[in-house]
């Protein structure tokens, strides 16, 4: 019976020039056009035609007639979302939240803080302990209860 073997390239051995000519040669290649582009960089070079067929009275559903007509098959929203993405007039600034904080005073004497009754004027006193988490599961923060012991008691 034949055994099979399997065909293990060899080392080769390159010389430090070639690798020096072929280095120069991908440094000086031109950049090579893209063949093809997603919808979106599409819509985004024709951004500017869109907009001035939509300024001469056309609506989208015209425009996406015409790009069905040249090969480029979309929607009337993704031409409207893509366009007004690739369009930086257009792009909302994240919106500013209003302080709700009150301003400090430098002159301004410390408020007292409320007068409380009971439980709250301790819990407030005393800070309760951080949670111990191992592992994904949550601890108690009370004191762990004594092991149990197995078998006979030590006697102290």
């Amino acid at each position: 019976m034949a055994t099979a073997t399997r065909n293990r390239p060899k080392a080769v051995s390159v010389s430090k020039t070639a690798i020096d000519q072929v280095g120069s040669l991908l440094q000086d290649l031109s950049a090579k056009p893209k063949e093809g582009m997603s919808l979106r960089e599409a819509i985004d070079q024709l951004r500017e035609p869109i907009q001035s067929a939509m300024a001469k009275g056309y609506n989208y559903e015209d425009i996406i007639a015409v790009l069905a007509e040249s090969g480029i098959p979309t929607t009337a929203a993704t031409v409207k979302r893509y366009v007004s993405l690739s369009d930086p007039r257009k792009r909302k600034a994240p919106a500013k939240r209003a302080s709700t904080r009150k301003a400090k005073t430098v002159d301004a004497e410390p408020e007292a803080p409320a007068p409380t009754r009971g439980r709250r004027k301790a819990a407030a006193a005393e800070p309760e302990p951080e949670p111990i988490v191992t592992r994904g599961r949550k601890k108690s923060t009370a004191e762990p209860a004594p092991k149990a012991t197995r078998g006979r008691k030590k006697s102290v």
